[in-house]
């Protein structure tokens, strides 16, 4: 945790890509309180899109900020799907089995909790 509240491009990573979810949520506000209440197939629409747009976030934030501060900790990890030398990427019985995708996973899902519901105060 130290090394993570002392780099500073880590940090403001982190910060980045949840001013990404809030970007979302006001993005929600603004086109939610447009439409109207019996325009049921705009409103799902808008959801969908919500969830497209909230799925990149997450993707982005796994990719180019949680990996980093992974590899601080692990350095021999490798981000699957970008790291791979081989164009079929890691072998998933492979990339569980090091300690880093462990490490990985469980920031990554508590991050896309705090960033939905960041978003999901558009809503309101």
């Amino acid at each position: 945790m130290i090394k993570l509240i002392a780099n500073k491009t880590h940090l403001k990573g982190l910060f980045e890509s949840l001013m990404y979810f809030m970007f979302l949520a006001s993005l929600l506000k603004l086109t939610i309180s447009n439409t109207s209440p019996e325009a049921f197939y705009e409103r799902l629409t808008i959801v969908i899109a919500f969830l497209l747009l909230s799925t990149l976030v997450i993707l982005y934030s796994l990719i180019h900020v949680l990996g980093p501060i992974v590899k601080a900790y692990h350095p021999d990890f490798k981000i699957p799907f970008v790291d791979a030398k081989s164009p079929t990427g890691i072998p998933m019985k492979e990339f569980f089995s090091k300690k880093g995708a462990t490490l990985w996973l469980f920031l990554g899902v508590p991050y896309y909790l705090i960033g939905i519901y960041i978003a999901g105060l558009g809503f309101n």
